[in-house]
């Protein structure tokens, strides 16, 4: 039989609603807490979450830099 902390019997529904009302960790204190595994941080990895190791995509046409046509090559 599940029961409250203060002994009184509790059903299973009532028991989840205690605990993840009482005992949950929000997820920006779980996340604030988290530390980095020792050899991440010996490696010297980023240490934010797990990374893509594909390139980050190219920015898009309008914002794509523009080119300088001041430079001249000069043959010498």
């Amino acid at each position: 039989m599940i029961r409250d902390v203060d002994g009184t019997p509790v059903d299973p529904q009532e028991a989840k609603r205690i605990i993840a009302e009482r005992y949950a960790v929000p997820a920006e204190i779980r996340a604030a807490r988290r530390q980095p595994r020792s050899a991440q941080r010996m490696k010297g990895r980023p240490t934010g979450g797990v990374k893509s190791k594909a390139s980050p995509p190219s920015p898009p046409a309008d914002e794509a830099p523009e080119l300088d046509a001041t430079w001249v090559l000069v043959e010498a």
